[in-house]
């Protein structure tokens, strides 16, 4: 059956794909009607795009988009991240027209948010494109290169409230490792001319830092109001990405946003940020409150001027550079048909939200050899590629680095071990009793567990042999993966130790801050007693450790109690747990639960008492500044412009999906020190800890 682009409105009970009732009308575009829908098998609420296709080849058309949903699909279910709107199914409707079924969203299209606002303060744009970079950084970890951002496939949720963040949409072009990534004829591309990547458009050539460079037009983009590139044709947007002809405002670059949007738009992918967790830790590392947003009307500066070391570049310090890596109110609206333009695109909707008013243009095929064309008129050099790898083949022992993604916490002196100032500043700061006899000690609230040192130490980091990692994989996801590598050689701590057989519960602490009234930390949300307490911040976590004689773990002393001896991936072994065992990525609005009872999450590789809740419940915090995860080294960022960055340990509850490759040596750098503990306190929502003590004072 042909399909058809002139179908009426459907009504409200219409059945979708013989499953989907459609329960209202959302709004339409140039190639596509979004109803509100229900999944009548499980009564969840859907929301319902049906595109339109129009021509004599509709059923090719047809069959093309199809196929483009279903990848959509795979991609999303793969990713796994509260922050992609989930992909539910795809079909064709009765008429031949093709069909999607999402996730219900409560708001609405990046584009149609700048389209009515204007430009957004840098601390709103800054915080809501951090939490589109932590998806895509999932998506980036999987090998998944969306490839087709732009501001009409971010979606604004829960503008008005707390919770307000900024979801992706549309996968149905990404790129995917292995996988053919042209849905078209040979030689053609996917993409949208304004936001395309100069590597893509001359050399079909894909990495994550594809998605990086349209991320960096999109910050400008919600900063300025307009985008980067918005030429009359095509052909000329095509070109100014191609021969790096980007124009920003002056006062963007001159500011500390510059060396970051400088990094994220070179024309050469081997400069920029490799991925979009770098991208976000760059970005978490500024003072967002002192970036100004540019001026109405301000003369724009032609970015491959200022610097011919970086193209697009600044000579001055990137704020998230690292080796080896990689609610604001706003009032809501409905479009309605009438107001969105032909041409325009649909996206994934809500109960109060905008069919996507499409500012940019519709995404296009382009042939090869226009591709060709292009390639001779921008006379741009060839790319280079750096290698991936520090290391040349895996060998027992040896573990995966960091593609960390810093969120946001002072960092304890008491950082690497080859950083002697650190370890004088955590002999000064411990303050430690000296605990005699290696019993466990028994506590009102909360045990303390002796761990005995290793005659032997052993290693602390990923061993790819144990967790099945072939080499050639191995050395592909390295530089993604957050975990110490082997060449960081690090180890088992020389002295035994105890640990609080818990992380500390909301019981606890509040003794301490009733004790301890001019501390300047009040919880503004409270859990039950018996659950950990989180949003916790580093000071005051350090605080409550030395009132109960003790500091918060090394991350090798914390490793080693959830690892053991035997450097199992797991406290209890390396058998993968299953979402029922421990309560860890449990997604948005998750919550801690009582210290104790999760299934499985406790150790069992050791003669001593069990230890709880090392891998989920909650992340904890360990003492130390930031270290690079290949040579254990502190990190340089990770301790500038009065910021200071610490690990936290353990898996965030606030994700869902499959658990990280790296097991529980996973490791995030959370800010600890700064402006950015004030700013952004919903970076620790979930970060609790425990303390431990040792049998002499420092680490």
């Amino acid at each position: 059956m042909t399909a058809t682009a002139t179908a009426p409105r459907l009504a409200a009970g219409t059945v979708i794909g013989d499953r989907y009732k459609i329960t209202g009308y959302l709004g339409a575009g140039g190639f596509a009607t979004v109803y509100a829908g229900i999944d009548p098998d499980i009564e969840r609420p859907v929301a319902i795009k049906i595109l339109k296709i129009n021509g004599d080849d509709g059923d090719k058309q047809a069959d093309a988009m199809v196929e483009r949903f279903r990848r959509e699909a795979k991609a999303a279910a793969r990713i796994r991240h509260s922050g992609v709107v989930g992909v539910f199914d795809v079909g064709k409707t009765e008429q031949g027209n093709p069909f999607i079924v999402m996730e219900l969203l409560n708001g609405r299209p990046l584009d149609v948010e700048i389209d009515e606002g204007g430009a957004l303060p840098p601390t709103r744009a800054i915080f809501l494109m951090c939490q589109a970079l932590d998806a895509l950084a999932e998506a980036h970890r999987l090998g998944i290169v969306h490839k087709d951002l732009k501001p009409a496939n971010l979606f604004v949720t829960d503008t008005g409230t707390d919770h307000e963040s900024l979801a992706i949409l549309d996968f149905g072009i990404a790129g995917v490792t292995g996988e053919d990534t042209r849905l078209t004829g040979t030689g053609q591309v996917l993409g949208t001319p304004q936001y395309m990547a100069p590597e893509y458009i001359k050399e079909q050539h894909l990495t994550a830092a594809v998605d990086v460079y349209q991320s960096g037009l999109i910050l400008v983009e919600m900063l300025t109001g307009s985008p980067v590139v918005n030429k009359e044709q095509y052909v000329h947007c095509l070109m100014a990405h191609a021969q790096g002809e980007l124009d920003l405002p002056q006062s963007l670059l001159a500011g500390p946003l510059g060396p970051v949007l400088a990094k994220s738009l070179s024309i050469d992918p081997a400069v920029r940020y490799q991925n979009a967790a770098e991208l976000r830790r760059a970005l978490l590392a500024l003072d967002a409150a002192s970036i100004a947003a540019p001026k109405v009307g301000e003369t724009p500066v032609r970015l491959s001027s200022t610097s011919g070391n970086l193209h697009s570049g600044v000579v001055v310090t990137d704020p998230g550079a690292q080796g080896n890596t990689g609610g604001f109110g706003v009032s809501t609206g409905v479009f309605d048909q009438g107001n969105a333009p032909d041409g325009g695109e649909v996206e994934v909707t809500g109960p109060n939200a905008a069919v996507s008013k499409t500012s940019n243009a519709p995404l296009i095929a382009i042939a090869g050899g226009l591709l060709g064309l292009l390639v001779i008129l921008a006379a741009v050099a060839a790319l280079v590629v750096p290698g991936l790898l520090e290391d040349d083949t895996p060998k027992p022992g040896d573990e995966p680095g960091d593609n960390a993604t810093p969120v946001v916490a002072k960092a304890d002196a008491g950082a690497a071990a080859d950083d002697p100032d650190a370890e004088a500043a955590a002999e000064k700061d411990a303050e430690m009793v000296a605990v005699t006899g290696p019993a466990d000690i028994d506590d009102d609230l909360n045990k303390w567990v002796w761990i005995p040192p290793e005659d032997k130490p052993v290693a602390i980091g990923v061993d790819p042999l144990r967790r099945g990692i072939s080499v050639a994989d191995w050395k592909k996801t390295l530089p993604g993966l957050n975990a110490f590598a082997a060449s960081a050689g690090l180890m088992s701590p020389d002295n035994g130790f105890h640990i609080q057989e818990h992380e500390v519960t909301w019981a606890e602490i509040d003794v301490f801050l009733s004790s301890t009234p001019d501390h300047d930390w009040k919880p503004k949300t409270r859990g039950d007693n018996a659950a950990p307490a989180t949003g916790v911040p580093w000071d005051t976590a350090t605080a409550y450790c030395k009132s109960r004689n003790g500091r918060l773990p090394t991350e090798e002393e914390w490793e080693f109690v959830a690892r053991g001896p035997k450097r199992t991936t797991f406290p209890w072994g390396d058998e993968g747990p299953s979402p029922n065992d421990v309560h860890a990525y449990r997604g948005s609005g998750a919550r801690p639960i009582a210290v104790g009872t999760g299934s499985r999450d406790k150790t069992q590789d050791r003669a001593h008492s069990v230890v709880h809740d090392m891998l989920g419940n909650a992340q904890e915090w360990t003492t130390g500044t930031w270290r690079d995860p290949h040579t254990g080294a502190k990190a340089e960022w990770a301790d500038q412009g009065g910021m200071t960055y610490a690990a936290v340990r353990g898996w965030p509850l606030d994700k869902k999906g499959t658990f990280p490759l790296e097991g529980v040596a996973f490791r995030l750098p959370l800010c600890a020190t700064g402006p950015c503990v004030a700013k952004f306190p919903e970076a620790r929502a979930y970060v609790g800890f425990r303390c431990v003590r040792v049998e002499s004072a420092g680490p």
